[in-house]
C-alpha cells in the first residue's frame, strides 16, 4: 500500500496506519508551524493534536544577555 502524502490525511487513524520516519516527522511540524523537536513519540503527540484542532507551538528560544565591560 502506498502512503498518501500528509495534507491528503484527513484524520490521525489515517496517520496511524502509515510508518512515518523521525526526519519525515520534523518536516511536518515546520511546514505546519509546530513545535518540531524532541523523540519521534513527542512529535506523533504533536501530529495527533494537530487532528484534535490543538496547535503545539515551538518554544521561543531565550537570549541570554551577558554583561560586557566597558573599558
Amino acid at each position: 500500500m502506498e502512503r498518501p502524502k500528509f495534507n491528503e490525511i484527513k484524520d490521525y487513524d489515517e496517520f496511524c496506519k502509515y510508518y512515518w520516519y523521525r526526519e519525515e516527522l520534523i518536516k511536518i511540524c515546520k511546514e505546519l508551524g509546530l513545535k518540531a523537536n524532541g523523540s519521534k513519540i513527542e512529535l506523533n503527540d504533536v501530529i495527533k493534536a494537530y487532528f484534535s484542532g490543538e496547535k503545539v507551538l515551538p518554544e521561543k528560544r531565550r537570549i541570554k544577555c551577558t554583561k560586557t565591560q566597558v573599558l
